[in-house]
């Protein structure tokens, strides 16, 4: 104790002669402990200026945010968390270094109640009140402190109807977090990292799919042999196939598909021969002969998407369809697993527009509105899977042949050559 006295007085002593006493007053504003076991030296810097004591609180109890050009959104909202602490970043830059260089992250909705957003807000009854905005969220394990991104919402206000439910938002407002997380400034980075919808997104517009059917299967060939087509003039134009490119597309009867669906798994000796001789009449590899003798049989594999469609049709009664069917082939263990385009809707996308994206991804295939009827029965759901739509599709009218008076000069100059 006596050496600690001895060691402060000799301290404000040297202050006072170097740099007077005004000076020593702000410059011990910093406090120095001299123990008399160590020459370790602690210090805590704290305002000369004012007599307000800062409380230090443990990291797992505080928000933080980074700098940014507009913190308005943050300002506008009350973040309120409970358990663990989050990192409000500026920007979807600052949340990739944040979450360690993460690939994967899920925008969740205004208000939404997931439980992710739940863990990080505290309790489910405060969770949906407590955030008003876009939540742009790592897909990683939680770390300390969890960066999130938050914005595109503030200047809405939360509204609630009838029962007290929570209002949705739009696609308009999907469109700015969009521009929050993807500027155009910064093209090269979008490719580098994906960005996908929460469930609670899809309340609003859920994920397209396509099923082109019908029960003539002249129609289905046809819009199978535009795919087909499609995909050679790219070939020959030299563009790339997308990554999720389908390696066949095939017309497959109804029936032959349910009879493959009720196998309780993939086996070589219980598959369809039915619909192995449908994929082989498509020029699909099934059965690979050696001499004339079968000594590769084929796996085949009913998708998700075609699973739920079957069921659609099951209970519409219909059961004389041909479908337009992707087919991948694992050529390692020999599986073709056979599904329906489709697939993830983008931010502020529309189902529809989802469906006809994905489509022209997996098959080449471009199709648009007049592919759609107007009527309601041309789209499907099942409550158990509500965050899907499925959308009926059939190729329009062939347009009839010219007569040779309605032909052009140069048509018929074209006819002439050939």
């Amino acid at each position: 104790m006596v050496s600690r006295l001895l060691g402060r007085r000799l301290y404000h002593c040297c202050c006072r002669r170097l740099l007077g006493t005004a000076g020593a007053r702000e410059f011990i504003g910093r406090s120095i402990i001299i123990t008399s076991s160590s020459s370790h030296i602690m210090s805590k810097a704290s305002d000369a200026t004012s007599n307000q004591q800062e409380h230090w609180k443990h990291p797992s109890n505080k928000i933080t945010t980074t700098s940014s050009k507009d913190n308005s959104t943050m300002a506008h909202n009350n973040y309120s968390n409970n358990d663990n602490s989050l990192n409000i970043m500026s920007n979807f830059q600052e949340l990739v270094k944040a979450s360690r260089g993460a690939k994967r992250y899920k925008v969740h909705a205004p208000h939404c109640s997931c439980s992710k957003v739940v863990k990080m807000f505290g309790e489910k009854g405060n969770a949906s009140a407590t955030h008003n905005d876009f939540l742009v969220v790592p897909d990683i394990k939680p770390i300390a402190p969890m960066p999130i991104l938050v914005g595109g919402h503030s200047a809405r206000v939360a509204a609630t109807v009838g029962s007290g439910e929570t209002q949705k938002h739009s696609l308009q407002e999907e469109t700015s977090i969009k521009e929050l997380i993807f500027p155009s400034s910064s093209s090269d980075f979008n490719n580098t990292v994906k960005v996908s919808c929460a469930a609670c997104m899809l309340e609003v517009e859920p994920n397209g799919f396509v099923c082109i059917s019908s029960p003539i299967k002249a129609e289905v060939d046809r819009a199978r042999d535009m795919a087909i087509k499609a995909r050679e003039v790219k070939a020959k134009n030299g563009q790339a196939l997308h990554a999720d490119h389908a390696d066949y597309v095939c017309t497959l009867h109804q029936g032959a598909l349910e009879e493959e669906q009720q196998k309780t798994a993939p086996s070589s000796s219980s598959s369809s021969s039915s619909l192995i001789q449908q994929l082989q009449e498509q020029n699909v590899p099934v059965v690979i002969n050696n001499q004339g003798q079968i000594h590769r049989p084929p796996k085949l594999k009913i998708g998700h998407h075609l699973k739920t469609m079957l069921k659609i049709l099951q209970k519409r009664n219909m059961t004389n369809e041909y479908l337009l069917t992707i087919v991948a082939h694992n050529d390692q263990n020999h599986t073709f697993e056979m599904d329906l385009p489709g697939g993830k809707r983008h931010l502020a996308e529309t189902s529809f527009a989802c469906a006809v994206r994905e489509l022209e991804e997996e098959t080449s295939l471009v199709v648009d509105e007049t592919w759609r009827d107007d009527d309601s029965s041309t789209t499907g759901r099942i409550e158990e899977v509500p965050s899907d739509i499925y959308y009926f599709l059939r190729p329009p009218p062939s347009p009839k042949p010219k007569q040779d008076d309605d032909l052009t000069l140069v048509e018929r100059l074209d006819n002439l050559q050939l």
